[in-house]
């Protein structure tokens, strides 16, 4: 899987780094939602995975909705402390 990226496959680095979050982060989204599957994912080492250009959308998705939570969340604490 040297040249992954030839295949159209993209690792958590690689989504972590486009999206701005952690690879940790990546990691956490895909096992709780499921994305490490053979619909979004092949399985790449013992604990690696590479995403489809769809489990890369999805992540991206998913992670755009949490993160707009998570900023609405502090906005709203910053205006009750105020």
């Amino acid at each position: 899987m040297a040249n992954y990226r030839q295949l159209g496959l993209y690792s958590a680095t690689d989504i972590a780094n486009e999206l701005g979050v952690s690879t940790t982060f990546v990691g956490k989204v895909a096992n709780i939602f499921g994305l490490k599957s053979d619909e979004y994912a092949v399985k790449a080492g013992p604990t690696t995975y590479l995403y489809s250009e769809k489990g890369k959308n999805e992540l991206a998705r998913i992670i755009d909705i949490i993160t707009r939570y998570e900023n609405g969340r502090k906005i709203n604490a910053k205006k009750r402390q105020e």
